[in-house]
């Protein structure tokens, strides 16, 4: 198609913000994902307080807990729990900014990292 996963996603989000003031919901998936954290957080920041001012619905998932700091808008998080090496969820949303991560996790299940081993 010749664009790129960044400039297809600003495309995307430019319809929903054209249509977001009519009966709609929005669900956007980890959203600016295409570009570097710093343009990500700012875009992000910048779309999610213009679809609030403009009473949009919808919900918006993300692993930037930056975003969490943002007035007018309700957090909700899933969390994890471990059994024999195994990541679990209950899938059951709970009120508030995740209060736990699971990346260091993940890489020491994988062998990307040993136990307790730094990471740089």
């Amino acid at each position: 198609m010749g664009i790129s996963t960044f400039y297809a996603e600003l495309k995307q989000i430019k319809t929903i913000l054209d249509i977001a003031g009519g009966d709609v919901l929005f669900l956007i998936d980890e959203i600016f994902k295409g570009t570097n954290s710093t343009d990500r957080l700012t875009g992000a920041k910048t779309v999610i307080t213009m679809l609030r001012v403009m009473g949009a619905a919808g919900l918006v998932s993300t692993h930037d807990l930056e975003l969490c700091e943002l007035t007018g808008i309700q957090n909700v998080h899933f969390s994890e729990r471990y059994e024999q090496n195994e990541i679990l969820f209950d899938y059951r949303l709970k009120d508030g900014k995740s209060t736990t991560t699971n990346a260091r996790r993940l890489m020491e299940m994988v062998g990307i990292v040993e136990n307790n081993s730094p990471i740089v």
